[in-house]
């Protein structure tokens, strides 16, 4: 009888870590950003759509993993690297940065934003996840 509980736990384990998938370092940094973005969010009448977001943002961030890997593969100087930190922390580089923002659809509401517009906290929390998303790379 023992013997049947420890095969049915055993099998139990081994079915949910079969079906648990493995997600790269970008979209572990993409979702991080948009829980952030959710949390963040204090208007009641609106709910951020995580999974919607998080596919839509990943290849945003994804872009500045593989730049760290190509980066890294061409074997740039700490003095380089510390330059394209500091330059992703610019405001010049956020203002050069264009995204959409999405409303319910596409065909309902979908408005151009400037990066450099956003708040503070807002700008900070990009900036911190492009940073880890470039250093993942």
């Amino acid at each position: 009888m023992n013997n049947i509980k420890n095969i049915i736990i055993i099998s139990a384990l081994f079915a949910l870590t079969a079906c648990a998938s493995q997600q790269t370092a970008y979209e572990k940094i993409t979702r991080h950003y948009v829980y952030q973005q959710a949390a963040q969010d204090s208007d009641p009448n609106f709910q951020t759509h995580i999974n919607g977001s998080v596919k839509l943002m990943t290849p945003f961030f994804k872009q500045f993993y593989d730049a760290g890997i190509k980066d890294k593969k061409d074997g740039i100087t700490p003095q380089q690297y510390k330059e394209r930190i500091s330059y992703f922390r610019s405001n010049e580089f956020l203002s050069r940065m264009t995204g959409t923002t999405q409303f319910i659809s596409p065909k309902v509401h979908t408005e151009k934003v400037n990066e450099s517009d956003r708040t503070d906290r807002q700008k900070k929390m990009l900036t911190d996840n492009i940073i880890a998303a470039y250093e993942a790379g």
